[in-house]
């Protein structure tokens, strides 16, 4: 069971991308939208609430923390999840990565 505070978090069906529950939105793909649980019985009835197989799949709830107002993966998993591709740079060049770039970046986790 992850610690408190958590986030919903799942995969959208269609796209593919992680996506984030939001009381205001619903499912969207803004981590910093997140609604935020510290009562672990409250957050595990809101996956029960809010799975939708025409939607999304496999949702969980994800250790987050929050650091400066802003909220912040728990584990280098989430971290890895919360970082977009046509966000990711070189640490070399600080150049957008390309495709065979990522995928051996990926091939090494």
């Amino acid at each position: 069971m992850p610690k408190t505070p958590v986030i919903l978090t799942a995969n959208d069906l269609r796209s593919g991308e992680v996506v984030y529950w939001s009381a205001q939105i619903g499912w969207q793909a803004t981590i910093d939208l997140a609604e935020i649980f510290t009562d672990i019985s409250v957050a595990q009835a809101r996956v029960s609430e809010n799975d939708d197989p025409l939607r999304i799949v496999g949702p969980y709830l994800a250790s987050v923390r929050i650091d400066n107002g802003r909220i912040v993966p728990g584990h280098y998993r989430e971290e890895f999840r919360n970082v977009r591709p046509d966000k990711l740079l070189s640490w070399k060049t600080g150049e957008p990565l390309t495709c065979i770039n990522m995928m051996i970046l990926i091939k090494a986790f």
